[in-house]
């Protein structure tokens, strides 16, 4: 069974003299919801990011760690101080949301400028593995599991690691949207003050 991401957007304002997390998130008509007003909700998040990305799982949360390489943290839950619209949606998927945590923008930045790499590991075929062993060419396919009679053979490499950048593109971009900021120095300044919240399910 497939993982996927669920990604949502905070943002810090300050309401009343009071700084408080609020959604930045994007919303959409749930075009399911006139046939189903019972069971759909009649708004959908449109998430920054949706992709499904076994790599990048294991480096935000530790999910789908296969080829055990060092996350930016355990998952750390959903923020205590998180805004309500994204506490209704954790309790929306309940039981089959899992391995909830959150990073700000700040974070995922100073993450990438210090790694640049990631393991991977799996079954490829004989001609990719001597690709790799004698030239270096690494896979751009591979899997967990495979019939024995495909003959196929286990490896671990080193590979490039971009998985992050357009999740912090897309976070610098609505940043700048929010808070009307114009420059990557006033991003920089207010880099905290946006953040990624997320969970998983299968």
């Amino acid at each position: 069974m497939g993982c996927d991401i669920h990604t949502y957007v905070e943002i810090k304002r300050n309401v009343n003299n009071i700084e408080k997390w609020a959604t930045a998130d994007y919303y959409r008509k749930n075009r399911y919801y006139t046939d189903y007003p019972e069971e759909e909700k009649q708004y959908e998040v449109v998430h920054i990011y949706d992709d499904r990305n076994y790599g990048l799982f294991s480096i935000l949360a530790d999910v789908r760690n296969y080829s055990d390489n060092e996350p930016i943290s355990q998952p750390k839950g959903l923020p205590e101080d998180c805004c309500d619209e994204i506490r209704k949606e954790s309790d929306y998927d309940g039981i089959d949301g899992h391995s909830h945590s959150w990073f700000t923008l700040k974070e995922l930045k100073d993450y990438v400028n210090n790694h640049r790499t990631i393991k991977r590991s799996g079954l490829i075929s004989q001609q990719q593995a001597d690709n790799l062993d004698n030239n270096n060419i690494k896979p751009d396919s591979w899997c967990q599991g495979a019939s024995p009679s495909l003959n196929m053979v286990y490896r671990e490499w080193e590979d490039e690691f971009s998985g992050l950048d357009e999740i912090i593109k897309r976070l610098t971009q609505r940043l700048k949207d929010e808070l009307w900021l114009y420059d990557d120095e006033r991003v920089n300044e207010f880099s905290e003050k946006i953040r990624l919240v997320f969970w998983f399910d299968n």
